[in-house]
């Protein structure tokens, strides 16, 4: 009996496994969000991560604490990757974009809850909707009974979402003229205008704990530069913009019905939810320490 050729044979097969496994292994999903100083929300964050997904993915995280132990995880599929300075919300989100290697790649906060079913419901919307380089992730808030995409100036945005990593990189990720706000309005807008397509989510959503903590107030300078920023920029655009929109995106959101969203005082997409979705845990309120990236004061 001849050798080599069984030795080449197994060797080929043994190759085809190793690439079988690596290719296995990659991560569809690149899920991106920072943390600074917020233990709490944090780890409620990665957990509901770690307990609902079901897609291959990755979880980019980017830890700019210095009051509090930085956040840890021993689980592979997370990376924690240490801000010292912090970078600011922007740059930070561009750096964790870059280092991604999912197809589609989520920009999370970290005081948000993901509900049982959210990545299978995101990459079947990806399916249903090829065209869409941008998916809007409902968001449902606290006190509120419908998750909600919001709209900037009628054109829907994600403030949760999730980018083909290929379009993300050919707009160069988030413009980061801005600080911290309407990055992700500009982020949409700039889709529309290269004529790539946005598209929901609807069939799930992801639950917002938000901390209405005293560096909010003391951010508020930073919020109408950006908002300044954001309307200097496009306000003589949009009504391009919104021709384009309809005749593209539009048919994936003409169902939604417009509503308003009372936390964020601006006009919404409504995303009706049912029982199999969890709606936020009625609990004390609880003042968290200043979000993530932002220098404490």
């Amino acid at each position: 009996m001849k050798l080599a050729p069984i030795l080449r044979a197994r060797h080929e097969r043994a190759r085809s496994g190793a690439r079988a496994s690596k290719t296995a292994s990659k991560p569809i999903l690149s899920i991106t969000t920072g943390t600074r100083n917020r233990p709490t929300s944090i780890e409620r964050f990665v957990g509901s991560v770690l307990r609902s997904a079901r897609v291959p993915f990755e979880l980019l995280l980017a830890e700019a604490s210095d009051r509090v132990p930085p956040y840890r995880s021993h689980d592979p599929r997370v990376r924690v990757l240490r801000e010292d300075p912090p970078l600011g919300p922007v740059r930070g989100s561009n750096a964790l974009f870059r280092r991604a290697s999912g197809s589609w790649v989520l920009f999370l906060n970290d005081d948000l809850e993901v509900t049982p079913g959210w990545d299978e419901a995101l990459l079947a919307a990806a399916a249903r909707f090829p065209k869409a380089d941008l998916l809007c992730l409902p968001v449902l808030e606290r006190g509120e009974q419908s998750a909600k995409i919001l709209l900037y100036d009628g054109l829907p945005y994600a403030c949760m979402g999730a980018v083909r990593r290929e379009a993300g990189e050919a707009l160069g990720w988030w413009d980061e003229g801005y600080s911290f706000y309407a990055v992700d309005p500009d982020f949409a807008l700039r889709m529309i205008a290269t004529g790539r397509w946005l598209a929901p989510v609807t069939e799930t959503c992801v639950v917002h704990h938000r901390a209405a903590d005293e560096a909010r107030v003391s951010h508020r300078e930073l919020l109408e530069r950006d908002n300044e920023r954001l309307r200097r920029l496009w306000v003589h655009r949009l009504p391009a913009l919104r021709r384009r929109y309809r005749r593209s995106s539009f048919r994936y959101f003409r169902n939604l019905e417009t509503t308003y969203s009372e936390t964020w005082k601006t006009k919404a997409l409504e995303c009706p939810i049912d029982d199999a979705h969890p709606r936020p845990a009625r609990r004390p309120h609880r003042v968290d320490a200043p979000g993530w990236w932002i220098p404490w004061h």
